[in-house]
């Protein structure tokens, strides 16, 4: 799987952020915080948020970024210790066991 970046924002802030993204089972799934192996050398989300690939409009005209998402995420998604807690239409795992090589 290939990394991405993702211009995305939260519902509860103005702020933007650049998220790394990967799609895997037909969606795209954002990786919201990463941990590093003792040696360094790979890294695996500690939650990752999936949503339908539709959801993301594709941009050419930034260095930044490949997708862009137009519209704000519930900010629980950063903050669900659940997945009953994940409002509708999206998707949660937490520390899947998934990673990949850390870029230095």
């Amino acid at each position: 799987m290939q990394l991405f970046k993702v211009c995305i924002s939260f519902d509860d802030s103005g702020d933007i952020y650049f998220s790394d993204a990967f799609e895997h089972e037909d969606l795209i799934w954002l990786a919201i915080n990463w941990e590093n192996d003792a040696a360094g050398t790979r890294k695996r989300p500690e939650r990752i948020v999936g949503l339908p690939k539709d959801h993301l409009k594709p941009t050419t005209d930034s260095l930044h970024y490949e997708y862009l998402l137009p519209r704000s995420l519930p900010s629980t998604l950063k903050t669900a210790e659940s997945a009953s807690e994940v409002p509708e239409g999206y998707f949660i795992q937490f520390r899947p066991d998934i990673t990949f090589a850390s870029l230095h």
